[in-house]
């Protein structure tokens, strides 16, 4: 900004001359301008960072753990055969591993992204005119539960949903200014968004219901090349994607409850869907009794840049849940996980829904936005806390499952995996399964480019335990595959071993089994089972 001065017999400078504004107040203006973007990314980071270690590994995260050692080439190797989706995230999730080898450190790459994202939520109100209803937008989802459950998570789901904000408010950008520029820089966010997740490309959908919603024909014209584009880019990777369908195979077709679920999760309550209608309905009557001006003046409830908000937040919250249920009919994808790009959406319909937000009273407003976040967390606390749970807070806890055989498992035990996939528990923590000699398995994981890595045939699983009076079985308890060798494995403990002690952690099942003597081979044994204690967030996960 230019400033000019008029002339006076004061003024040493010459009369008309241009000078810039003093360095100080244009930085502080800056910062001010900045200020609510800042405050709610460090609210974020303090939320979401809370006992960011405490929930216990579970086979998702254990999977990219199993990863981070490995090199480029044997990531790209890897890639080939399994999780070519995440292969951009498990590059960030290297970098994180050679700052600090632990789970922390890959789990901060999520909390960075929800904080950010809350942040985003502050430039898309103002975007679409309102400072206040992108601040509440960002306080919603940083004290909403969901939120934290993926934000202390080591997958990519948190970075998905920053890259899908940010693709949103490089929409709002290229509304009202098409120009190029904004264009290839749409194009671009669409293409990162895909290679993170490809199911977050459905966000499309809500951006289309918002330029039809908005736009000119030319502004249509203009969006519809840069997606066009952005999907062109990233169609090759699309299609390479879904030839390794068979990871997910195990999903099944969901059901209307599967939907209301969703909805649980998403508000953090069963009952605080109720709770924030009965609200908003109240607030609302409120308004209409108070309004002078009979229902033209009631009917102006919501601003501008509210009804904007709200558009938008119910395309962003809803299209992309309904059209993976449609598809998941047919082709089952739907899991809930895939779906947290679409928080920040609900997050933002909730804020321009809260009425007298953009009151001109600024205590009225503020006093609304504080009441809203206020009851929003505490709908959530139960839930804050049950995500955060060290056994129970991402269902399982497999570094205590490892811990308990490195602590009770002697030198020449043997151990079985039934699914495999719990085999990646020995990448892991392989300081754990030193004493342990795991049968079944024929080629390393890294060898075997896979988590797993090979498994003997089933005939020579007779073979290979046969030196062996001990043997644990790490046992998942959720639905999974059964392979040859996983009913191998457990019909020949029941026949030739004794069950000594059980211990269940959740999802996982340590049983110990010593070999049967020949009078008492096919008789029932004594056991020592052995529970911990177990409490599920009341959300479900």
């Amino acid at each position: 900004m230019w400033i000019v001065l008029s002339a006076d017999p004061s003024n040493t400078r010459q009369p008309g001359r241009h000078i810039r504004p003093s360095s100080r107040k244009y930085a502080f203006a800056r910062i001010y301008t900045h200020a609510p973007f800042l405050l709610v990314v460090l609210l974020g980071l303090a939320v979401f960072s809370q006992d960011v270690g405490r929930p216990g590994l579970w086979r998702d995260e254990a999977a990219t753990i199993a990863i981070c050692p490995r090199s480029l080439g044997q990531l790209v190797q890897f890639s080939r055969n399994l999780d070519l989706v995440h292969l951009a995230y498990y590059l960030l999730a290297q970098v994180a591993w050679q700052i600090d080898n632990s789970v922390t450190a890959v789990r901060l790459i999520s909390v960075l992204a929800m904080s950010l994202t809350a942040g985003m939520l502050v430039l898309i109100g103002r975007r679409l005119g309102s400072v206040r209803v992108g601040i509440l937008a960002g306080l919603l989802l940083v004290v909403n539960p969901f939120a934290s459950r993926y934000a202390q998570e080591a997958r990519p789901f948190a970075t998905v949903a920053l890259l899908a904000t940010i693709s949103t408010y490089l929409l709002l950008a290229l509304l009202p200014n098409p120009s190029r520029r904004n264009q290839v820089a749409y194009a671009t966010s669409l293409a990162l968004l895909g290679l993170f997740n490809v199911l977050a490309l459905m966000l499309v959908l809500a951006h289309a219901g918002q330029v039809w919603w908005t736009g000119d024909r030319q502004v249509r014209r203009r969006w519809a090349l840069a997606t066009a584009a952005g999907l062109a880019v990233i169609s090759p990777f699309v299609l390479l994607s879904f030839t390794q369908r068979g990871q997910v195979s195990w999903i099944e077709t969901p059901h209307l409850y599967d939907l209301r679920s969703l909805l649980t999760l998403e508000f953090g309550s069963r009952h605080a869907p109720l709770v924030v209608a009965v609200a908003l309905l109240a607030a609302l009557g409120v308004r209409y009794l108070s309004a002078r001006g009979g229902w033209s003046r009631w009917s102006g409830w919501a601003s501008t840049p509210a009804k904007r908000a709200i558009v938008l937040g119910i395309g962003w919250s809803v299209a992309p849940p309904i059209v993976l249920f449609a598809i998941s009919q047919v082709l089952p994808l739907w899991d809930v996980h895939y779906l947290l790009f679409s928080l920040p959406g609900l997050a933002l319909l909730l804020a321009g829904l809260c009425p007298s937000l953009d009151s001109r009273s600024a205590l009225r407003s503020y006093a609304t936005l504080s009441t809203a976040v206020v009851l929003m967390a505490a709908l959530g606390f139960s839930d804050q806390i049950a995500y955060r749970d060290p056994v129970t807070g991402h269902q399982e806890d497999l570094l205590s499952v490892s811990a308990q055989l490195g602590e009770e498992a002697k030198r020449g035990d043997a151990v079985l995996f039934v699914p495999t996939e719990l085999r990646v528990l020995t990448e892991v923590s392989p300081q754990n399964f030193a004493n342990l000699d795991d049968v079944a398995l024929d080629q390393q994981p890294i060898g075997a480019a896979n988590l797993v890595g090979t498994p003997i045939d089933t005939a020579d699983l007779v073979g290979v335990l046969k030196p062996h009076q001990r043997v644990w079985l790490v046992e998942g308890l959720f639905k999974h595959r059964s392979a040859g060798v996983d009913k191998a494995s457990l019909t020949l403990l029941a026949n030739r071993f004794e069950e000594v002690e059980t211990r269940t952690t959740t999802d996982v099942r340590v049983t110990l089994y010593t070999r049967a003597s020949a009078h008492t081979r096919g008789k029932a044994s004594p056991l020592r089972r052995v529970r911990l204690p177990a409490r599920t967030p009341s959300s479900g996960q």
